[in-house]
């Protein structure tokens, strides 16, 4: 219900800018204008780095050939095309691929396209707004297509996720669809253009030099400088987008509530906070453990069955006050969002919320999907090979499933050894007045946190009903008469027989086994081999570990192709030239003298032109006598 009247948002989304919000929002564009400049910059040092060390092998200087600098350009080119690819991508907006959806038709959803064009009407937006249904528990409105690095405008898309229209109510559901919508008519897509343009390369890069880091040691020890200038651009991340996007949220949050109602949406921020926590483990514990081959014909609404159940009351309650209590999520960029106790303080102003914990949902804006629609929203539960049925049947097979194994162990312990555990022999213990030993021993094979709820022989009747059921198979029968007669047989051993005859009536083989025959961990006496843990390396996906493997290749590539390249230019370069000597030989040294025909470029001894005239004088003596020639007192001086 609409509680609140006003102008529409858009047309004063202008004037509710402050002076700081104008300066982030310039700022995050600069910011990604510099992420840019700083990588086209890097790059380009990369290649004029990579010429030099190819042009070191032809210096005539170096005496030792360059091996080192190939090691560098092998090291450094899977580094360079990681921080060019992480560009790209941003850069023509090439997104990581998302979780799949589909785009129905407005037939397909009357009810939620009623309610997108009339919140549309509400806040003053124009643009027509195209309707995404997802498989997950999230709502979220983007501007796709957005053209010149998202400055111009392209076509916004609200994608909503089922579980979210199946678990929340519809003045709950209104109020998640007009926040998200606020954020467009608020003109917040035009910051997100650049954030989420400089959010994805950081993230993408990130990863990669992650992915070399751990398998290629390497290329890791050249990981210094793209980490620094990726770590710079986080940490400016953190510090200007992260906080412009935690006061969007409220921006939203406090246009919503204008005309929702403050307590309404403080109210659908924490449901959706909840189902959002909860379909991971429905999809865990219900899905993808679940009967093996079958699956409920629509998942969306037995999740809103389960979210409304009494019976998991507390357990809301108990995780609403851990989300209230809990920080608010923190990703490798920062949080975007602000503290869930905040936003929802800030909307009722510090007064207590008085909200039931329940779900109440009436599937108002939920589309009826067909098998093969649910197939492909949910890829990872195989839809497409299982048996679909009913919830309420499904769930009946389900409880069936998971009771038989306890009860066949238990009954083991009372027959003779080397007999199989059936119905019959089942039938035999209750005849012979051991229901009660065999209920307690059901009771201590149920395994603890999906164990059956009330009195010892009560779980047994479910367990031995549930036993007759995988028995029939898809034969018809009375329900009501077949549980009836299994409890009656259960409280009174004269009724075994006539359980007995009825079964036989339906066409039941009492004896056919329960299951192989064999010892099963809930076996008494039975323990299971001890298990060894090994540490391993982080797990890679079959992806990455193709594009790790693919990068190493490469690698190697590069260092083999470097080395011949260089060590052609380095053969190449030969000795240096020698200068012709004259045809009379060297100055004074005769052209028939072995110096002369060794090409030397300089006599032994300097010419006698130049030798100095004072030296000259002293020639003969020198000649004459060594310089420490030994004095003789017989001989005179000379």
């Amino acid at each position: 219900m609409i509680t609140g009247t006003g102008t529409p948002v858009s047309d004063s989304a202008e004037a509710s800018l402050s002076v700081g919000t104008r300066i982030r929002l310039a700022l995050a564009a600069f910011l990604l204008l510099g992420f840019y400049i700083s990588v086209a910059v890097s790059l380009l040092l990369w290649a004029a780095l990579v010429v030099l060390c190819f042009d070191t092998t032809t210096f005539d200087s170096a005496t030792v050939f360059p091996g080192t600098v190939f090691l560098f350009v092998a090291g450094t080119t899977p580094l360079a095309y990681v921080v060019a690819k992480a560009t790209h991508r941003s850069l023509f907006f090439v997104e990581e691929e998302t979780a799949p959806s589909t785009d129905p038709a407005d037939h397909q959803v009357p009810a939620l396209r009623g309610l997108v064009d009339e919140v549309a009407r509400q806040l003053g937006i124009t643009e027509p707004v195209t309707i995404r249904l997802t498989g997950e528990a999230t709502a979220q409105m983007t501007d796709e297509d957005a053209g010149y690095l998202g400055l111009s405008p392209g076509h916004s898309v609200l994608s909503v996720g089922l579980p979210l229209l199946a678990a929340l109510s519809r003045d709950q559901m209104r109020a998640v669809v007009t926040h998200e919508m606020a954020h467009m008519a608020l003109r917040h897509h035009r910051a997100r253009a650049c954030t989420v343009r400089l959010e994805t390369s950081l993230a993408a890069a990130n990863r990669s030099l992650d992915e070399l880091t751990h398998a290629n040691r390497f290329v890791a020890m050249y990981t210094g400088y793209p980490r620094m200038l990726i770590g710079v651009h986080r940490w400016l991340f953190r510090l200007v987008v992260q906080s412009l996007r935690r006061r969007q949220e409220r921006e939203a949050d406090a246009a919503a509530a204008r005309w929702c109602g403050a307590a309404t949406v403080a109210d659908a921020l924490i449901k959706a906070a909840l189902a959002e926590s909860l379909w991971p483990d429905f999809q865990k514990l219900f899905l993808k453990q679940g009967l093996p081959g079958f699956l409920p014909v629509d998942p969306f609404r037995g999740f809103a069955h389960t979210l409304s159940d009494p019976s998991v009351r507390s357990a809301l309650r108990s995780l609403r006050t851990v989300l209230l209590s809990a920080p608010a999520a923190i990703t490798g960029l920062g949080s975007p969002h602000p503290h869930l106790a905040d936003r929802c303080e800030r909307l009722t102003r510090g007064k207590r919320l008085s909200m039931k914990p329940l779900f109440q949902p009436d599937g108002t804006f939920l589309p009826s999907l067909l098998p093969q629609e649910t197939a492909w929203l949910l890829p990872d539960l195989q839809y497409d090979t299982a048996t679909v049925l009913p919830w309420d049947e499904w769930t009946s097979r389900r409880r069936d499933a998971r009771l038989v194994p306890p009860l066949l162990s238990a009954a083991r312990v009372h027959i003779q050894p080397g007999r199989t555990a059936t119905l019959y022999e089942v039938l035999r213990i209750l005849d012979a007045g051991q229901r009660m030993a065999l209920a307690r021993d059901l009771e201590k094979r149920l395994p603890a946190p999906d164990g059956e709820a009330g009195a010892p022989l009560d779980v047994l009747a479910r367990a031995i009903l549930a036993l007759v059921r995988t028995r029939l198979g898809d034969r018809p029968a009375p329900r009501t008469l077949l549980e009836q007669l299994v409890r009656n047989a259960v409280l009174d051993t004269e009724q075994v027989s006539r359980l007995s005859l009825h079964l036989a009536a339906l066409g039941v083989d009492e004896h056919a086994p329960g299951e192989e025959d064999g010892h099963t961990e809930t076996d008494a006496g039975w323990e299971p081999a001890p298990q060894i843990h090994r540490i391993s390396r982080r797990q890679l996906s079959q992806e990455q570990q193709e594009r790790v493997k693919t990068i190493g290749s490469a690698t190697i590539a590069l260092l083999l192709g470097g080395l011949v390249i260089g060590g052609l230019l380095w053969a190449g370069k030969g000795e240096p030239e020698s200068p012709e000597l004259p045809q009379g030989g060297v100055q004074g040294v005769p052209s028939s003298s072995p110096t002369a025909s060794l090409g030397m470029v300089r006599p032994l001894f300097p010419p006698e032109s130049f030798v100095p005239e004072w030296l000259k004088t002293l020639q003969p003596s020198l000649r004459s006598q060594p310089p420490f020639a030994r004095q003789n007192p017989g001989h005179p001086k000379p």
